[in-house]
């Protein structure tokens, strides 16, 4: 199943990107800052990751597919949201 993911503006140049689990058990959360490189290209750069069950959070390792997903959905906002960087 293709990840469903939330995205979530924190403040200038910082997201939030969050998706569950198959089953609604786990929630996985990647914490982004972004910086402009020139004009209408953007850097994401992974803060944090982490996974929650509950009111438990744990570190996560990204897998190559949603660091990839992930980076290339906050650098697509930034660019369309650029007044936010």
């Amino acid at each position: 199943m293709e990840n469903e993911y939330i995205i979530e503006y924190k403040n200038k140049g910082y997201l939030t990107i969050w998706w569950g689990s198959d089953d609604g058990s786990i929630i996985y959360t990647v914490e982004f800052q972004c910086y402009f490189i020139e004009d209408g290209v953007f850097e994401a750069l992974v803060i944090d990751s982490y996974q929650s069950i509950g009111d438990t959070r744990l570190s996560y390792q990204l897998t190559n597919k949603e660091l990839k997903e992930t980076t290339e959905i906050v650098e697509e906002w930034f660019y369309n949201n650029d007044e936010c960087i």
